[in-house]
């Protein structure tokens, strides 16, 4: 099992710049069933661990931040998580 961190700054002409932050697995990947439920509260696919509130409270923080939570995922490839916030500068 493998995991890679990755960042890198994206430019877009239309909303600017955005730093973006990967993590990505080798690991079983997720069903279309797990996906769909992913970011609701109390969901866990760790019987009787976690309280199935990380991915939500996580989606909820970026949000507030105008950024974004994303994922893709293939059963048997792996998943990756992407967190993208638009980069501001500030003036000083």
């Amino acid at each position: 099992w493998e995991v890679k961190v990755r960042t890198r700054l994206e430019t877009d002409a239309g909303s600017g710049e955005a730093i973006l932050f990967q993590v990505s697995d080798n690991g079983a990947g997720m069903t279309d069933e797990v996906k769909a439920k992913l970011f609701s509260r109390f969901f866990s696919t760790k019987a009787g661990r976690g309280t199935g509130l990380g991915l939500l409270i996580t989606q909820k923080i970026v949000n507030e931040q105008d950024g974004e939570v994303s994922f893709e995922s293939e059963v048997g490839q792996g998943t990756t998580f992407s967190v993208r916030f638009k980069r501001s500068m500030q003036k000083s």
